[in-house]
């Protein structure tokens, strides 16, 4: 018996360079299986600092990074568009981990892909690993694409 797979998810980051290799592969594999593609690129919450002096600075600071949302929503819709043409693009404002795991449950998604640096254990103390917290909690199946993957793809 074959697993089929109706919604795949592509976690990326636009910034990171195996973001083209999740997204090739998240686009195959949803071509391969007649899936609907989720790219999702989850945007840092800013903290309110509650300082009243402040708020003016704080507006502005809050208009500024919404608006590099945006631009940063604009460039992955772009590299989207050159692997899939009808997958659903969203950079949700939130905890990257937490994000993901709340739209995978939303969505009902049977297969999340992600992208792996594998990083030792201290860099992963320090940087955290989106990767290794989807793999322990995912509520669906998660493939990794790992660098010497994406090397491989280039």
């Amino acid at each position: 018996m074959t697993q089929g797979f109706e919604t795949i998810v592509a976690a990326v980051d636009i910034d990171d360079d195996l973001g083209h290799a999740v997204l090739q592969t998240a686009a195959d594999m949803a071509g391969r299986y007649g899936a609907q593609l989720h790219v999702i690129d989850a945007w840092p919450k800013l903290v309110d600092i509650g300082f009243p002096y402040a708020r003016r600075a704080e507006i502005a600071e809050i208009e500024k990074h919404e608006a590099e949302r945006q631009e940063r929503l604009s460039t992955l819709e772009a590299r989207v568009a050159r692997v899939s043409t009808n997958a659903i693009v969203m950079a949700p404002v939130g905890d990257k981990t937490d994000t993901l795991e709340t739209y995978l449950e939303n969505e009902k998604a049977e297969l999340l892909i992600i992208g792996s640096h594998q990083k030792g254990p201290l860099k992963k103390l320090f940087s955290g690993s989106v990767s290794a917290e989807m793999l322990q909690h995912a509520p669906c199946a998660v493939l990794v694409v790992t660098k010497t993957y994406a090397d491989r793809l280039a």
